[in-house]
């Protein structure tokens, strides 16, 4: 089982004990396309066996959720910021627009096209005569950057590691395919006898973590 769609399937009575996932991701599915990784299957299959010996008939799984994911990539953008006065020099904007460009391609980091402008405006201050301020001519040539992060397209079922096992009890528990499942089930027991009284109120635990479990 590689989790790629070969047909559509018609519910058969011995698949109602299959395990149900829920994707919220809500891609678009199509015969042949690979909608969830091997690594991710083989872990639900394994959850879905040794969960009942870990923990016991009392809390069952009633099926699993595969959580919303986004795929992002950090971008630095730079922004000029001026003085109220107007200086205009072109000699100077086309260095500018020099480093700018050099920074935009990756040739320079964040801190290195800071330095180049620091000495930019030294210069500019040393060669020419001017009724500007210091303080005018930093503003002038001074650049800011800003950290943003964009969505783009990815490879979803590589991408996806986590999954959300949502128990008979209507409250879930979020597991990964980075931390053995023994470790888990190990992590989540202990949690469960020594601080959770009442389950009425949980809402979920959190045993993605090797060295520290989450509840609320």
């Amino acid at each position: 089982m590689d989790g790629i769609i070969t047909s559509r399937a018609t519910l058969q009575e011995d698949e109602k004990f299959l395990p149900k996932i829920i994707d919220l991701n809500n891609l678009s599915i199509e015969i042949n396309q690979q909608i969830i990784s091997k690594e991710l299957i083989d872990f639900i299959i394994l959850t879905t066996e040794e969960f009942p010996k870990e923990v016991g008939n009392e809390i069952a799984i009633d099926f699993y959720q595969i959580p919303e994911i986004k795929c992002q990539q950090r971008i630095i953008q730079s922004k000029e910021t001026g003085s109220d006065r107007e200086i205009y020099d072109e000699n100077l904007e086309n260095k500018k627009r020099e480093i700018q460009e050099r920074f935009k391609n990756s040739e320079i980091s964040i801190d290195e096209s800071l330095e180049l402008l620091e000495s930019l405006r030294r210069e500019y201050l040393l060669s020419n005569q001017t009724t500007a301020s210091s303080k005018e001519i930093d503003e002038l040539i001074k650049i800011e950057y800003e950290e943003i992060f964009e969505d783009f397209p990815c490879n979803y079922p590589q991408t996806i590691k986590d999954i959300k096992l949502v128990t008979n009890e209507g409250w879930y528990i979020y597991l990964t395919t980075y931390l053995d499942f023994t470790t888990q089930a190990e992590n989540f027991n202990t949690v469960l006898m020594e601080n959770i009284v009442n389950r009425e109120n949980l809402e979920y635990i959190d045993v993605r973590f090797d060295d520290r479990v989450y509840f609320k």
